[in-house]
């Protein structure tokens, strides 16, 4: 390591009194006491500033070791460092042997290396938007004045083309319309030098002060939360809201054209927030004036640059076993911090994802973009064609202490969608939401302290179509994870909802072909076979359950009118709350199927080609934990229970592992598996929902790491709850 950092030191252009590893090492082993040490990282880090527009501030004179220390944590962290506990160490001012003294100055050395490079290879291409600003101007002015396009050989006499049209346009402006100009006379070039560096400067206060008001108002707009009433309203408000957020920007739009454009009624201000001018009106809010405010300061040398998102406001909640402490919300608000950095890259993956959309088992290039996705990133190991062939595993671990048992969190993404309407269930979304907990966690978790963890993203395809979990669950896919975590599109937010048990059946009828006119009685006839069922089952339903359903299609009825069909096919789901009930419905649909065959006397053939799906057990504590993460970050959770009676193959997984598969709402009313839907799932109003439910899974899995009697909890309902189901179905 020293002579990697000695090297490194050589090359950034270093030439203290630390250039030898004679004296590196004595200073590593004093750290921050000695003097040298301590310059040779303030010389880094300024260095380093140059090239980067870092945002952390740097006491430059501080003699106070604690508070070099605390700079460098937060340029670290910053820097997105990756030694473990480096960041926290320095934070806390804990650092005290001589190996992580060096990595501190590795690092530095490291990114002041690579800022180097980058800037070199930039330069160029700076060079060339700036030669090619000026002639974009020139185009744009003359396009506003009907010009021609300005080109080489007209560069002489452009200029006194536009001023010529200039003037001709003013003779046609009423006089006095038009003010005079500001700036009369002429300057010179070391003066419009000067007007730019304080053109500069007040850009910078101005971008300081808007960042502050800015925040102020994403603050007071998320309160509006926190109240019972407007709560109903979140939704109307953030679509009023959010248009009008994303268009107010931080940098000044003023330069120097506009001193040059500027005219004389600039300078008019009228004062009308002054206690003379108020005085003076009638208006209701103008009859009490307010005294002199008090000085609190906020000028922008004063004050540190806000957080990158405020940490949500929550009521204390007592009993339970939620995260406390500074730790636990440090991490949550980091998870958010993580989720929202790479909003960008998630909603192209989301989208790319949904641009393409494949059947079950069919879901190859979704695979490919998932897998690239996960390898880009680094720091995870990747499996493609995990055990099947559109499936993957993505891992990622954290802590080497022994004699301690890792907990393995597991998400799921499912990225396949419905033939003929695409991702009208918002699979997309899944994948979306898996992806960004997943990154969220992995991302806060880096900067915390050495403790054993483990995230496993596992791609489980086919679930319309063939129960891809059920495949990894019998492969052993899920058997070393401690909890499982996924979330499904809907109509509303909800912790849980049980789905429903599902068995599919395919059946076809085999008849004798004839001639439908001339011998139509040497014909055996397989479509009344599949209507005489169809009609059978649709009349069984009276006598059915109201919680169980059944539902099909004639998936090939013949093949002209004239020919006595001798194949038909149908196929047909079969569902119930519980396993027990599902074997019941399937012989009652059994002997519809083979009475239809005696009366119109075809042969049948019943296959049920995939395995059943099973309900979701619930997990009260991880439910609880959800509900409280996702208040907080401003869902509406509606208590009772819900009209949807759908299926998943997660109900296999709930049997295997403790887990939670809540449903989120994306911004419409439209339902599942329809044509509107499949819009909602692909538009950009759905991406702030579907970020907001993968921080609150991250967050109940950050409640799950750092509270073992959470984690216990939480095994033992899932155990209750799997002898409770067994015992139902016996």
């Amino acid at each position: 390591m020293e002579s990697d950092i000695l090297d490194g030191l050589d090359q950034v252009g270093y030439s203290g009194a630390l250039d030898n590893e004679k004296a590196l090492l004595t200073a590593s082993e004093e750290g921050f006491s000695s003097q040298e040490y301590v310059a040779l990282c303030r010389w880094l880090a300024t260095k380093l500033d140059q090239h980067c527009d870092l945002e952390s501030e740097k006491s430059d004179t501080s003699e106070d070791v604690k508070m070099e220390m605390l700079d460098l944590g937060k340029l670290f962290g910053e820097l997105a460092c990756p030694y473990k506990g480096l960041v926290s160490g320095l934070m806390e001012g804990e650092l005290k042997n001589k190996k992580d003294h060096l990595k501190i100055i590795l690092f530095l050395v490291s990114e002041l290396q690579a800022a180097q490079i980058m800037a070199s290879k930039t330069g160029t291409d700076t060079k060339i938007k700036k030669q090619i600003a000026p002639l974009q101007d020139l185009q744009m002015i003359c396009k506003a004045l009907k010009l021609p396009e300005p080109s080489q050989q007209q560069t002489s006499d452009l200029f006194s083309s536009i001023e010529n049209q200039v003037n001709i346009l003013l003779k046609k402006v009423p006089e006095k319309h038009i003010g005079k100009p500001v700036l009369r006379h002429s300057l010179s070039s070391e003066q419009w030098s000067q007007l730019d560096k304080i053109n500069c400067v007040l850009s910078a206060d101005y971008e300081c002060r808007r960042r502050m008001l800015i925040k102020r108002l994403d603050v007071t707009v998320q309160s509006f939360s926190w109240s019972d009433r407007a709560k109903a309203k979140i939704d109307t408000m953030a679509k009023a809201y959010q248009p009008k957020r994303h268009s107010l920007t931080l940098k000044s739009s003023v330069s120097l054209a506009h001193l040059l454009a500027s005219r004389e009624d600039i300078c008019n201000v009228v004062k009308t927030s002054s206690g003379a001018s108020r005085e003076k009106t009638v208006c209701a809010v103008n009859k009490v004036l307010m005294g002199r405010v008090p000085d609190r300061g906020g000028r922008p040398s004063e004050i540190d640059a806000p957080l990158p998102e405020m940490p949500p406001w929550q009521k204390r909640q007592d009993g339970g076993g939620r995260v406390r402490g500074a730790v636990g919300e440090r991490l949550k608000h980091n998870i958010c911090v993580c989720i929202d950095e790479c909003r960008e890259k998630l909603y192209g993956l989301s989208q790319a994802i949904w641009s393409a959309p494949e059947p079950a088992f069919k879901e190859k290039q979704s695979h490919d973009l998932l897998v690239r996705f996960f390898s880009e990133a680094g720091g995870w190991t990747v499996e493609p064609s995990y055990i099947l062939e559109t499936a993957f595993r993505a891992t990622w671990c954290l802590g080497t202490q022994k004699n301690l048992k890792v907990v393995n969190v597991g998400f799921l993404c499912e990225y396949d969608a419905l033939p003929g309407l695409g991702h009208a269930c918002g699979h997309n979304l899944i994948a979306e939401v898996g992806v960004a907990a997943a990154f969220g966690l992995k991302g806060a978790l880096e900067s915390q302290a050495d403790f054993p963890v483990k995230i496993t993203v596992l791609g489980t395809p086919a679930e319309e179509d063939g129960g891809g979990k059920i495949n990894l669950i019998q492969a052993g896919a899920f058997a070393d994870m401690d909890v499982v975590f996924m979330a499904h599109p809907s109509q509303e937010d909800k912790a849980f909802h049980p789905c429903i048990c599902i068995k599919d059946c395919t059946v076809k009828y085999y008849g004798k072909a004839s001639h439908a006119a001339a011998y139509p009685w040497e014909g055996v006839n397989a479509l009344d076979a599949a209507v005489l069922a169809y009609s059978s089952l649709s009349m069984l339903r009276q006598q059915l359950r109201p919680d169980w359903r059944l539902h099909g299609i004639i998936k090939h009825g013949g093949t002209k009118p004239n020919i006595i069909p001798d194949y038909t096919e149908l196929e047909y789901y079969m569902r119930t709350p519980l396993l027990k009930d599902l074997s019941d419905l399937k012989d009652k649909v059994e002997a519809c199927f083979r009475s239809a065959a005696i009366a119109t006397g075809c042969q049948v053939e019943i296959t049920f080609p995939y395995p059943a799906y099973s309900n979701i057990l619930p997990n009260p504590s991880l439910e609880k934990h959800y509900e409280e993460n996702g208040r907080a970050l401003g869902m509406e959770f509606k208590e009772g229970g819900s009209s949807f009676t759908g299926s998943t193959d997660f109900g296999n997984v709930s049997f295997v592992v403790p887990g939670i598969h809540p449903f989120f709402y994306i911004g419409t009313e439209a339902l599942n598996h329809t044509p509107e839907y499949a819009t909602a799932a692909g538009s950009e109003k759905a991406q702030m929902y579907t970020l907001r439910t993968a921080k609150a899974l991250a967050m109940t899995a950050a409640d799950v790491l750092l509270n073992p009697t959470l984690l216990k909890q939480v095994k033992e309902e899932f155990t209750v709850a799997k002898c409770s189901q067994e015992q139902k179905s016996k």
